[in-house]
């Protein structure tokens, strides 16, 4: 089980189940990457075939082939397909990152398996495979995958008109904002706007914003300053006499 405040603190994390060690990279570290490379990655991982079929442009052929695998044999095999030379290259620039500590090998062509052999010649060695893949998966989604939402909805009683009337506007803004950028579906296009966002709300720079916060330090700042930006908004609408609850910013995120 992995412990919120130490993913919070930016810290290495060390698997005991797996014998890994997982280190959270900045996002300027993984802007040096290219995020779009990076998220090729996590979605193999996750076994995303729609993103796949939408990066690679899979034959129907190539599809079913991938529907007739489990997830760790497809990202096994994928990873040896000798066609996907560019492929395996942002695998191999992912774990300099996220496994700074092991040389990984995964041409281990009689097993079924990842090795992740460490550097440091006393430390144990992690063998990835069908049997433990879940757990790996587990530490990569709460490292790298938490998202979040999209700031629309407030704690605001839709019957007291006044209320209603401040989010209508504010749902007319989002649907502008949402038109002028409906060609930039990309996750990374989506990180872009969140970061700029979450600098000029704080008053700082985006540099500064990805200099300092890994994935998770970054969804959790964006949840938390939607989170306060609701709480005032619910704040505003109680003055004018709009019926609303008004949740504690700093509790939990829902």
């Amino acid at each position: 089980m992995l412990d919120e405040v130490t993913v919070l603190s930016g810290q290495d994390i060390f698997s005991e189940e797996l014998n890994l060690t997982f280190c959270q990279p900045t996002l300027s570290q993984i802007a040096l990457m290219g995020f779009k490379r990076w998220d090729r990655v996590v979605n193999l991982l996750f076994f995303d075939k729609a993103r796949l079929e939408e990066d690679e442009k899979l034959a129907p052929e190539e599809v079913a082939q991938i529907d007739a695998l489990p997830n760790f044999a497809y990202v096994y095999c994928y990873l040896n397909d000798a066609k996907l030379y560019e492929f395996q290259q942002d695998f191999k620039d992912f774990c300099v990152l996220v496994f700074p500590y092991y040389d990984v090998d995964f041409r281990q062509l009689e097993k079924t398996q990842i090795a992740f052999f460490p550097k440091d010649k006393d430390a144990p060695s992690c063998i990835l495979n069908a049997d433990n893949y879940d757990i790996f998966l587990h530490y990569i989604k709460t490292l790298f995958l938490k998202e979040a939402d999209d700031g629309s909805e407030y704690n605001i009683d839709e019957k007291d008109a006044k209320a209603k009337e401040m989010m209508e506007k504010i749902k007319k803004r989002h649907k502008i904002l949402a038109e002028q950028h409906k060609d930039r579906k990309q996750k990374h296009s989506i990180l872009y706007n969140r970061i700029s966002s979450l600098a000029v709300g704080l008053g700082t720079s985006a540099r500064d914003i990805m200099n300092k916060n890994t994935l998770y330090q970054f969804y959790e700042a964006v949840g938390r300053f939607q989170a306060r930006e609701s709480y005032i908004m619910s704040v505003k609408a109680a003055m004018v006499g709009a019926d609303v609850e008004l949740k504690p910013w700093y509790d939990d995120i829902e």
